[in-house]
């Protein structure tokens, strides 16, 4: 819901993601509707609200299926606690099937992180399991030759 005192539209970017009302004068609101994502990665959308002049984007991430196990990723490394440095330049994979109450990284400057698939922060809850009972942490390379995530 938005308040507004002057007539307003609503557009997405992505043929998956629909808004309806697309317009309206007012005080209002939107339903945003996505069709289900069957493919194995996340994918990202971008909703745009204007009106007098005014224009306020929201960036729009959906999981992916990860085709029946959810948000892997190859030869994950099994990590309880710490996952220790990575120790490379390259794109790095780890997954634990520990309760996560909290996590955060460490030197992750240039890297970007998905965790089950959906790309996240450092430290970004909640977190969602695979169908196999692991979170899965895939991180790509990054300016340090090593970095680290770590769970409590």
């Amino acid at each position: 819901m938005f308040t507004s005192n002057v007539a307003w539209s609503v557009t997405d970017d992505q043929t998956w993601l629909s808004a309806s009302p697309t317009s309206g004068t007012g005080n209002g609101s939107f339903t945003l509707s996505a069709t289900a994502n069957t493919a194995t990665t996340s994918r990202t959308g971008t909703v745009t609200v204007s009106g007098g002049g005014i224009t306020r984007t929201v960036a729009v991430t959906q999981a992916g299926s990860g085709g029946g196990t959810g948000g892997t990723c190859p030869n994950p490394v099994t990590f309880s606690g710490n996952t220790g440095n990575f120790n490379t330049t390259g794109a790095a994979c780890y997954r634990t099937n520990a309760n996560i109450n909290g996590w955060g990284c460490y030197n992750f400057d240039g890297r970007t992180l998905t965790v089950g698939g959906v790309a996240r922060t450092c430290g970004q809850m909640p977190l969602t399991r695979s169908a196999d009972g692991y979170y899965y942490f895939s991180a790509t390379a990054g300016q340090f030759p090593w970095a680290g995530i770590y769970a409590w």
